[in-house]
């Protein structure tokens, strides 16, 4: 498992497996991890402060077509 790390902020996140380039994972709050994670994505700096928005969004990403076929 590999991570990003802000070199401006050293924030690191931990990489997730999305169809979307750039997201990774942290904790909320770092002196009390059982407040739960953040999903961040580096690129468009969309945010998800729980796992279940973060995976409603993944999922809305794979029932769109990627491409539209023309006749």
């Amino acid at each position: 498992m590999h991570y990003y790390f802000n070199i401006t902020t050293h924030v690191s996140l931990w990489v997730v497996d999305a169809p979307e380039d750039g997201w990774g994972r942290s904790l909320l709050d770092p002196r009390h991890p059982e407040r739960g994670e953040k999903f961040t994505n580096i690129y468009t700096e969309k945010t998800f402060y729980s796992e279940a928005s973060f995976q409603q969004y993944i999922n809305s990403l794979q029932k769109k077509p990627m491409y539209v076929q023309r006749p």
